[in-house]
């Protein structure tokens, strides 16, 4: 319920626009494809034609789920009630996973997907029959087909599940009917993987059609993200700087109480837990933060660190556990656990505490200035126009308004590195040069007026919020009233 009244209603930044093409429209979202969140989301669409909201709902509905499942994990743990209840909660209103809960993303189903499996690997440990890793292994295949980096990385996590459980696990696997069944429903999870090459003509894709296995590789793998692209190279400081960076962005992820909670519960787990549910939630948040700052090439920039932060969902799995310890602590060092309904009125004092740190900034009911921006640009073009869009807030905003809701029919979007829309001039694999000398030939050739904002193309005349491509003129501004509304 939260999640629904706090989300947008309107097209929002970052993949919210492409994600919304791809569901409306079909075809292969941004490496590595994402081909279980994307044909789960297109079928929500089909029959819930909510536009912008059905798509949210979708985040909304796996993380609310995930949250459900995290706390029944918890409660296997042998935590009780109130503690499990108070990590779950905690985590649910933690700043990343509500702000990717109540957006069109692939990050709450990556936690759903986790969490499944730790759930069913925990069935297993308790005593449950070999159903139980053969089911862990089915959803682990859809968990890579959903988001791969984030699951390979805390894998280790899900294996120090099994700890308890080693010798009875080592009499399972010695059998190759266990082997056969668990790699066979491991493959069944991988076949959304398939979709990408199912669409021969996708309206929407990055690099277009995945035809061949190449280029089924290089999407999977991500490595398609290498094509034409001036690769930053991150040095020592640069990852340094994320290293004192994470500590601080784990802090805000609960509020001012949230950190030193989160220490107290980290040292009475260490004190208290059993040695592999410590070693556990240790590996569960390096894997997704400091692990992975040492295997990305990313400088230290602020955008760099915006694109980081959905990535830390996983990793705060574990600080939600640290934060439920340290409130168990907090209400046995207060001598109030024997009295439930003060306890029940403890926690919910500190939960509040966190939903009112993190509502401000993840409330975006009245989020609408990027769909009234997109919408202004589009109408203040004149008839027959071509946009070349360049950058994500314009591929993705400019691209859902034109091409999913419909607005400005008579324009054509285009872009100019020939990636997501289907009018490409060059394929994106030629070579740079190649693909600018397709560019200039199609403007030599055309004879619609031509804009761009981002894309810069000399002669040119200014209005302000993007320029027309003007050769006739050279370079000159002017006022297009068109673009003189206040948003």
């Amino acid at each position: 319920m939260v999640y629904a009244w706090t989300m947008p209603s309107t097209i929002t930044l970052a993949d919210a626009g492409l994600f919304q093409m791809v569901c409306h429209l079909g075809g292969i979202s941004h490496a590595p494809g994402y081909p279980l969140f994307t044909a789960l989301c297109q079928q929500v669409v089909q029959y819930l034609p909510l536009s912008v909201i059905a798509g949210n709902l979708l985040s909304a509905i796996f993380g609310s789920l995930a949250c459900a499942t995290f706390y029944k994990c918890l409660r296997l743990l042998s935590l009780d009630a109130l503690t499990a209840f108070t990590a779950a909660l905690a985590f649910g209103f933690s700043s990343t996973m509500w702000a990717q809960s109540i957006i069109i993303e692939v990050y709450s189903l990556a936690v759903l997907g986790f969490v499944t499996c730790w759930l069913l690997l925990l069935f297993w440990v308790s005593g449950k029959g070999a159903n139980y890793l053969y089911a862990a292994a089915f959803v682990f295949g859809l968990s890579l087909s959903n988001h791969w980096p984030l699951m390979v990385l805390s894998t280790p996590a899900l294996l120090l599940t099994l700890r308890p459980a080693q010798l009875r696990l080592i009499q399972q696997i010695r059998s190759s009917r266990v082997w056969a069944a668990g790699l066979f429903f491991f493959a069944l999870g991988l076949t959304p993987y398939l979709l990408l090459l199912l669409q021969p003509n996708p309206e929407i894709a990055l690099f277009g059609p995945v035809d061949d296995a190449g280029k089924f590789l290089a999407y999977v793998m991500r490595s398609v993200y290498d094509v034409n692209e001036n690769q930053t190279i991150a040095g020592f400081h640069d990852k340094l700087g994320f290293l004192f960076w994470l500590p601080q962005e784990s802090a805000r992820q609960f509020g001012l109480i949230g950190a030193p909670l989160i220490v107290i519960g980290l040292i009475y787990g260490i004190k208290k837990s059993p040695r592999h549910l410590t070693i556990q939630m240790l590996s569960l948040y390096l894997g997704s933060t400091a692990i992975l700052v040492f295997l990305l090439n990313i400088s230290f920039e602020y955008n760099n660190r915006t694109v980081f932060q959905p990535w830390l969902v996983l990793a705060n799995l574990a600080l939600a556990y640290w934060f439920a310890l340290g409130v168990r602590f907090t209400l046995d060092a207060l001598n109030r656990a024997s009295s439930r309904p003060l306890a029940g009125l403890l926690v919910a004092v500190i939960i509040t505490s966190v939903v009112i740190s993190n509502y401000a900034k993840t409330d975006r009911r009245s989020n609408h200035w990027v769909d009234l921006y997109g919408r202004q640009v589009l109408a203040s073009l004149p008839q027959n126009a071509v946009y070349f869009a360049q950058d994500e807030f314009e591929l993705g905003v400019l691209g859902y308004l034109h091409e999913v809701l419909g607005l400005r029919p008579d324009i054509e979007l285009r872009n100019p590195g020939n990636q997501f829309f289907s009018n490409r001039l060059a394929s994106p694999f030629e070579p740079l040069e190649t693909q600018i000398e397709a560019l200039f030939s199609y403007l030599d050739q055309n004879k619609a007026p031509v804009f761009a904002s981002t894309v810069v193309i000399h002669p040119q005349r200014l209005f302000g919020a993007y320029y027309q491509y003007a050769p006739a003129e050279g370079r000159s501004a002017a006022r297009n009233p068109a673009l003189d509304k206040t948003l």
